[in-house]
């Protein structure tokens, strides 16, 4: 099968430079990760583009652990071709000067929440969500996720008051917890990092990006690493972007922000909508 890529995120285009060997690392409804060490790059036939991802003209046809042959402007496939020679570069665009009022951008995440929650899940995260925001659909927690809960609010009384060596300490708790290739604790920090670092780069936050992208690297899957470290330049998937845009300018709508929440991954989007609120919220101390 031979495919023509369209698109290639700006993260996974160093990986590509070079001729190397990957291997499949993971098979998908949504598409195709591949590792080419540093990098997981993920192919996909879906129209959303990412700072790792290749969009395809149709879905790849490979298996779980196939190698992967990087030539000069080919991934190789044992079944498929990609042809990357007429793909373009694709970058987050640049953050938008305008800015709704900090309790508008409370608002707008309540009411983001509420109807993120009104679905049905069982997802763990919509608890702490609405904990975090004292929604009125918050519920009686276990221990277990009681004592998660307070770790969340203890980390964003860290982030308001800027003690990053606590901060630290919190993240580190939370990188690597969960399953799969991307653990619903770091899709938590994908989320906060993405806010921090599109919205609020007039913060001393260099340092603290750089122990979270190193402590990734140790902890967590190389997928969630990479997407930590693109998250920690302000860069991630367009459904991400806009639902933190949408929060701090008001567009996109609440609306469709509620379907890039939950067309994120599995169960992705919600985490990431928690890890949101820890910077949006903190933005009224």
């Amino acid at each position: 099968m031979f495919l023509r890529a369209q698109s290639i995120g700006r993260a996974a285009q160093p990986a590509l430079a070079q001729p190397s060997v990957g291997r499949v690392l993971g098979v998908t409804s949504r598409g195709v990760f591949v590792l080419i060490e540093p990098r997981v790059i993920f192919l996909s036939s879906e129209h959303w583009r990412g700072p790792l991802t290749i969009n395809v003209e149709r879905p790849v046809d490979c298996a779980l652990g196939e190698a992967v042959r990087l030539s000069a402007t080919r991934l190789i496939f044992p079944a498929s071709e990609v042809d990357l020679s007429s793909a373009k570069v694709w970058q987050a665009p640049d953050a938008s000067t305008a800015r709704q009022a900090p309790d508008e951008q409370l608002r707008a995440l309540r009411h983001l929440a509420r109807e993120v929650l009104a679905r049905p899940s069982r997802e763990e995260n919509g608890a702490r969500l609405a904990h975090l925001l004292d929604l009125p659909e918050k519920q009686a927690l276990s221990a277990v996720e009681a004592a998660r809960l307070a770790g969340l609010i203890q980390l964003r009384q860290s982030i308001r008051h800027a003690d990053f060596d606590q901060a630290t300490e919190l993240i580190a708790g939370l990188l690597g917890l969960g399953c799969g290739l991307t653990p619903s604790g770091d899709d938590v920090m994908i989320g906060w990092l993405l806010a921090v670092n599109r919205w609020r780069r007039d913060q001393p936050w260099r340092e603290l990006n750089q122990r979270v992208i190193d402590l990734a690297y140790q902890r967590t899957t190389t997928l969630s690493a990479n997407l930590i470290e693109c998250a920690a330049h302000g860069e991630a998937d367009e459904r991400l972007i806009n639902v933190v845009d949408g929060l701090v300018t008001g567009t996109p709508s609440s609306q469709e922000c509620v379907d890039y929440v939950l067309g994120w991954g599995h169960s992705s989007g919600r985490a990431a909508l928690v890890g949101m609120a820890l910077c949006v919220d903190a933005d009224r101390s």
